[in-house]
């Protein structure tokens, strides 16, 4: 029994030396016979744990007189369970050397561990010891054992299952937020981490970090794992780990999910993937990136079909209620036409939709005989106006006053007028203009840069003007969403 003991005292000041130097060795285990040692530690981490236990419920038994228990059993189990910490502290060493747990849990684990070996060890050595002093030395030794024990099996739980108490702490994702229609969702907090949560958070979120990956936020996302290649490339789908390995097949080790666990839907890789296809967006919605139509209805479909149907009995609820407002609304812009805006001009007005009161206005048929105080008519109408074709009329820096509060305009056509580049400033303004055509007409090369500041306009007509083909082959080269007709 002297050997055993002395072993374990020796294996004890190893271990310590181990979890001193773990963080700075580099050690090659990809022998199999390496890795087997590596592999039983989940088997012999219990014998140490299931030793100490016993040999408490025979101490506190004798103490309690309830037994008679001989000091050599106990003596001899004590020795037995240090011996059996020893090898699964070492079994452990070699499986932490094979990589993919948190360095910080990981060095914890391993020191608790070292000063788990090194008590028991202790305790072996105070246990023969049958005065005063000594048993006092081997009740505080034993303690610190349980301590130890207890605290090396929390880090190592947390390194295989994650926080126990995570769940309490962290966000539940439902698969899309079912309150809000599809265009209002954000793509990437309520639309893709609700399906990493889903299917990728049982190992890669919630506290869990396996292979040194949390998906849990952006950043841990774009951190990446200890895998080679980066989880995820914005914009690049082929070489982003994220996609590449939902698309292994599903008996390759590299597969992800591994395939005892939930699958992805089809659905749900269409999603991942345009979203990393499209620059893995983060802050904007679905309407916003202009999302395909397949996609929408990609995330429409991971709504439960009962949400999706009282989803579109509310939507055609909505549109009746638009509908009914807007027949109200053209009713009364009807009657303020017929009351406010001159005969000649009421042929020149027409509602765009039977759906809504925008209105479209063209002065075309008068051209020139169409000046400032036709237009100043027109006023009452400001608020509707979303068509005005001015063109080859001769209206001045009055109306272009007028027309830069009239916000849901998104067509302008003044071309052929005496419109200048100071009143193309004025109009800078109007947030949802996308068309504005300004051919034939005398402004130059400093209306570009009011031109690059409407950031909806999307089609721009400059020919016949004093802006030059080089000048506009630059501005269109630095605004390629903007098409420039010349």
């Amino acid at each position: 029994m002297k050997v055993l003991k002395y072993l374990s005292a020796i294996l004890a000041i190893v271990a310590v030396l181990l979890a001193s130097v773990s963080g700075r060795m580099d050690l090659d285990v990809s022998a199999p016979w390496q890795q087997v040692i590596g592999n039983v530690h989940p088997l012999l981490l219990h014998l140490p744990i299931g030793g100490l236990s016993f040999l408490l419920l025979l101490e506190l038994s004798k103490w309690l007189k309830w037994i008679r228990a001989d000091d050599g059993l106990l003596y001899f189990i004590l020795v037995v369970t240090s011996l059996f910490a020893s090898a699964s502290f070492f079994s452990g060493f070699a499986l932490a050397k094979q990589g993919g747990f948190p360095q910080d849990l990981l060095s914890k684990h391993l020191w608790c561990g070292a000063a788990y070996v090194s008590c028991l060890a202790w305790c072996a050595v105070l246990k023969q010891r049958s005065n005063g002093s000594g048993r006092v030395l081997y009740s505080l030794s034993l303690a610190c054992a349980v301590v130890s024990m207890i605290l090396t099996g929390h880090f190592g739980g947390l390194m295989t299952h994650g926080d126990p108490l995570a769940p309490l702490f962290y966000e539940e994702y439902e698969a899309v937020d079912t309150d809000k229609p599809t265009d209002e969702l954000l793509v990437f907090n309520e639309v893709v981490q609700p399906i990493l949560a889903g299917k990728c958070y049982s190992c890669h979120g919630n506290g869990k970090s396996k292979g040194k990956l949390s998906l849990s936020t952006y950043e841990d996302i774009l951190a990446g794992g200890k895998s080679a290649g980066r989880t995820l490339i914005p914009g690049n789908p082929q070489d982003s780990l994220l996609i590449r390995s939902l698309l292994y097949p599903l008996d390759d080790d590299r597969h992800m999910p591994p395939m005892d666990q939930a699958q992805l839907s089809d659905g749900e890789i269409r999603i991942l993937s345009w979203w990393v296809s499209d620059g893995a967006q983060r802050e904007l919605t679905v309407a916003e990136v202009e999302a395909p139509v397949e996609i929408v209805t990609a995330i429409t479909e991971l709504v439960p079909e009962e949400v999706r149907e009282q989803r579109e009995i509310a939507r055609l609820e909505k549109v009746a209620s638009k509908k009914a407002a807007a027949k109200q609304q053209r009713m009364v812009l009807h009657d303020m036409i017929e009351a406010d805006i001159p005969v000649a001009l009421r042929a020149m007005l027409r509602f765009v939709s039977p759906h809504n009161a925008d209105v479209h206005f063209s002065s075309v048929s008068l051209q020139g005989q169409f000046g400032d105080a036709d237009f100043a008519t027109l006023e009452g109408l400001a608020p509707h106006l979303t068509s005005v074709d001015l063109s080859h009329s001769s209206i001045s820096s009055a109306t272009i006053e007028a027309l830069s509060a009239c916000e849901k305009i998104h067509s302008l056509r003044l071309a052929g007028t005496s419109v200048g580049t100071a009143d193309v400033a004025r109009l800078s303004n109007l947030d949802s203009l996308r068309t504005l055509s300004l051919h034939s007409t005398e402004v130059d090369s400093a209306v570009l840069p009011h031109l690059a500041k409407m950031k909806s306009l999307r089609q721009l007509y400059l020919w016949s003007t004093k802006v030059s083909s080089a000048e506009i082959e630059a501005f269109r080269e630095a605004h390629p969403e903007i098409q420039v007709v010349y």
